[in-house]
């Protein structure tokens, strides 16, 4: 996955204008979910968005922000529960900034994420129905981001940069859970009082549990030795960011299985915690799966994977026989990459290039079929080219952004293209992120 920065200095456009009134009550009728898991409501002919409230709900609520084009509130009394509202089942809900819609039946939450789909399909979309990938409601997550400060570990807070302290997250996998316990006290005083940064955990198949971390003091060489030696066995520390640069063990990478060929061999690959890597296993394993029968890769064929990261969907791509084009701006990630390919063999031609700018998207003109699975930016200049390149026939998009996808599809669209196929994948139980798959055809 690319990853975007803001160069400094530079300026946000359309920025909305908040003003801070005194708060006022208001009772309201909740109409539906936001985006983001808020309830919206109308009052005095503008949209306001109230944390905590569920369509079919009638609340009493305090506006705390005003804007010209909507007030935000939060839910003070419910006067009526909808059908749908259950107990949160985490003591952290509401402050924890990492769970939207624990308050929401798991079903109900399912179904508003194909809503967010279907929105984002163009117009002229017509299938029969969108498929529903889902997995476990729980202990789901491989892998899991906590940031650190003044001897505190935790999430951050919803809209907010202060950290919640959290000892543990139903929503990580056991083995997870188990080796944040372990090193969790260590770990803090290892770090002292006077640091802060970022940590990153990740489980491999076979229940090893590596750690990445970023510190914003000076890590000698020594510490991060002796850091590595006071967590084993309950983790293995891979890397360490600080102030003196970069410290990385020699530590054998973990292991991912993302696909299961037709003779019942498992593809797996090797990553470290600062890899990226998608939440949950199962259903990275099914989203593979989705795309190999949607593209239906020939062998010998030519196909293109952009956004590849370590090569979840290139190498399944590569095993099926095809010729994979395999793309992306990350050189670490992708050195990586090209070292597993070498050892399976695999026919896969790993580029360097930024996807964000037309002039550096290779197309080669034999291509005619693409995947493409870009960050929350999603993939406006490539969409460009591809609508202009009329050898290409077939595109598998994979979508973390409904909006971006949106604006994505409609360029599509607009070029010949039309949908075959949708799937939503609940990645992310519980909160507002979701995992959406295209197949387009013209």
């Amino acid at each position: 996955m690319a990853k975007l920065f803001k160069p400094a200095g530079s300026k946000s456009r359309g920025k909305v204008k908040v003003s801070r009134h005194k708060p006022k009550r208001v009772e309201l009728d909740i109409q539906r979910l936001a985006d983001d898991g808020r309830g919206i409501a109308h009052h005095n002919g503008k949209v306001v968005f109230v944390a905590g409230a569920l369509p079919g709900e009638t609340v009493q609520a305090t506006v705390k922000e005003q804007s010209r084009r909507f007030d935000q509130a939060i839910c003070d009394t419910r006067l009526n529960d909808a059908p749908e509202r259950v107990e949160p089942f985490c003591q952290h809900y509401g402050a924890c900034g990492g769970c939207q819609l624990q308050h929401l039946d798991i079903a109900a939450q399912r179904q508003h994420k194909v809503q967010r789909l279907a929105q984002a399909l163009p117009p002229a979309a017509s299938i029969p129905e969108i498929a529903v990938l889902s997995g476990k409601p729980l202990a789901y997550r491989h892998r899991v981001r906590l940031h650190y400060r003044q001897g505190r570990l935790g999430f951050l807070a919803r809209q907010s940069n202060s950290l919640v302290e959290v000892a543990e997250c139903p929503l990580l996998q056991d083995a997870l859970s188990a080796s944040l316990k372990a090193i969790r006290q260590p770990l803090l005083e290892a770090l002292g009082q006077h640091d802060s940064g970022e940590l990153r955990l990740a489980v491999g198949d076979d229940g090893r549990v590596g750690l990445s971390l970023s510190s914003h003091q000076a890590r000698s060489e020594s510490w991060c030795e002796q850091l590595a030696q006071h967590l084993t066995p309950d983790a293995t520390l891979y890397q360490v960011a600080s102030q003196c640069g970069e410290w990385h063990s020699d530590a054998s990478p973990l292991t991912l299985n993302v696909y299961d060929d037709s003779a019942g061999s498992q593809l797996a690959l090797l990553f470290r915690p600062n890899h990226f890597s998608q939440a949950s296993p199962e259903l990275n394993r099914g989203m593979v799966d989705w795309c190999m029968a949607g593209l239906q890769a020939q062998s010998g064929e030519p196909v293109a994977d952009y956004f590849c990261g370590l090569g979840n969907f290139s190498r399944p791509l590569a095993q099926r026989g095809a010729k994979v084009l395999a793309v992306d701006l990350d050189r670490a990630m992708l050195a990586e990459a090209d070292a597993q390919r070498d050892r399976a063999r695999e026919a896969i031609d790993y580029r360097c290039a930024d996807l964000f700018d037309g002039e550096q998207i290779p197309l080669p003109k034999a291509l005619t079929k693409v995947l493409l699975d870009p960050p929350r930016a999603g993939a406006k200049s490539l969409c460009e080219r591809l609508a202009v390149a009329r050898h290409v026939r077939t595109v598998a998009y994979v979508s973390c952004d409904p909006a971006t996808l949106k604006r994505d599809l409609a360029i599509l669209a607009g070029a010949g293209f039309s949908v075959k196929a949708a799937a939503m994948v609940d990645m992310f139980p519980h909160t507002q992120h979701q995992e959406s798959m295209v197949l387009l055809t013209r």
